[in-house]
């Protein structure tokens, strides 16, 4: 089921090139690639490096970095799109508007990342725990 916004971008998407989803329907995956080398391009071609660790070469290789959603939420928001396709037109179009919203991270730090923000959130449990006992 694609929800609202899904169907709102797809309306625009017809509006301005009537055969653009007819083509992606041919071969969804090279449009797919052609977006994420838009979006990396946009976004620097290499990993943000958030912790400031050293990078061997491999952690810029294309094929490995993912799209990071700065402030969280990508899960849902790719549920919300409903196509692959389309949740890349979102991100490639909020990038294009200035959205400072997502960066491109290596497969470590993207599991730092959630690593940390897992232990912050365990540590303010045990902290607000501690408060209630006192």
């Amino acid at each position: 089921m694609k929800s609202h916004k899904s169907k709102k971008l797809i309306e625009e998407i017809e509006k301005t090139n009537p055969n653009l989803l007819e083509e992606l329907a041919l071969n969804p995956k090279w449009e797919i690639m052609r977006l994420r080398n838009t979006i990396f391009q946009l976004l620097g071609n290499k990993c943000a490096n958030p912790f400031n660790f050293p990078h061997p070469d491999w952690c810029n290789f294309l094929i490995i970095l993912q799209i990071d959603h700065v402030n969280g939420g990508g899960c849902k928001e790719r549920k919300e799109m409903g196509s692959s396709v389309a949740y890349h037109i979102n991100i490639l179009n909020k990038i294009k508007n200035g959205s400072k919203d997502y960066q491109l991270l290596c497969p470590n730090c993207n599991h730092m990342k959630m690593k940390s923000e897992m232990f912050k959130i365990e540590m303010e449990k045990q902290l607000n725990a501690e408060a209630k006992k006192v």
